[in-house]
């Protein structure tokens, strides 16, 4: 098997570490998170002279349907803390494409072209572009008395 280029172990090192990162977020919160104030109604209460009642709402989209739960108070921290995971992920995710997208440019080894993903029968480039010039060959450079006949219409 062919030696990785140590440009590549770098980036693929990246890779790894931007892994271990998603891996260690701990839970996940894909959702809205809200603080909502409001009015209970009742005539007595401190609402009606403008000390507003002060609930979280979590709202995401389930089977195309919206729905929304009230966060109890011990609970706050926690729906804050998952939903900033949650945000983490994506930015880590980003990075990480971005990682694999550099590693999908870099040149193969001619020596071994399935070296990256464990294929060390793959075919090599060279013979699937001879391949593909001999099917390309096939289909363009027909005789005229071989050509598909149109048919009327």
């Amino acid at each position: 098997m062919a030696k990785i280029p140590k440009r590549e172990q770098i980036v693929r090192t990246r890779a790894a570490q931007l892994m271990e990162q998603v891996q260690s977020l701990g839970l996940l919160l894909k959702a809205s998170v809200v603080r909502r104030r409001f009015r209970c109604g009742k005539p007595g209460c401190r609402c009606v002279r403008g000390h507003l009642h002060q609930d979280m709402i979590v709202t995401r989209k389930a089977g195309g349907r919206t729905q929304t739960i009230r966060v109890r108070q011990g609970r706050e921290t926690e729906a804050l803390a998952w939903l900033e995971n949650w945000r983490r992920l994506k930015q880590i995710l980003s990075r990480l494409t971005d990682v694999e997208m550099r590693i999908l440019r870099m040149p193969v080894q001619a020596a071994d072209p399935g070296y990256a993903i464990g294929f060390a029968d793959s075919p090599s480039r060279s013979a699937m572009a001879e391949r593909g010039a001999r099917a390309h060959a096939r289909t363009t450079a027909r005789p005229a008395s071989k050509r598909p006949r149109k048919t009327g219409g």
